[in-house]
């Protein structure tokens, strides 16, 4: 499980959003499944985790190259793909 799905898993109901709470129309109150703010977390989460993966491989990629230059070429440009990838 993803640390997104994990997230999204930790702040949903797994039944029924309704709650105990007094309310003037039906006497029951039910909470969102995610608020919005919850909701944008968990694509930030996603985002991150596919960015790990993606500088992971490429970390692989370069320390597996047999020409030293492409390999320090690629490991000296993961900080900038980084920097690319979350703005």
């Amino acid at each position: 499980m993803t640390k997104a799905e994990q997230f999204i898993k930790d702040y949903t109901s797994c039944c029924s959003n309704e709650t105990n709470a007094p309310n003037y129309h039906d006497g029951k109150v039910y909470y969102p499944w995610l608020t919005p703010d919850q909701a944008l977390r968990a694509v930030e989460i996603a985002k991150e985790e596919w960015l790990d993966k993606a500088c992971k491989w490429w970390t692989t990629v370069a320390l597996n190259e047999e020409e030293g230059e492409i390999g320090y070429y690629l490991l000296s440009h993961i900080e900038d793909f980084k920097k690319v990838m979350k703005e």
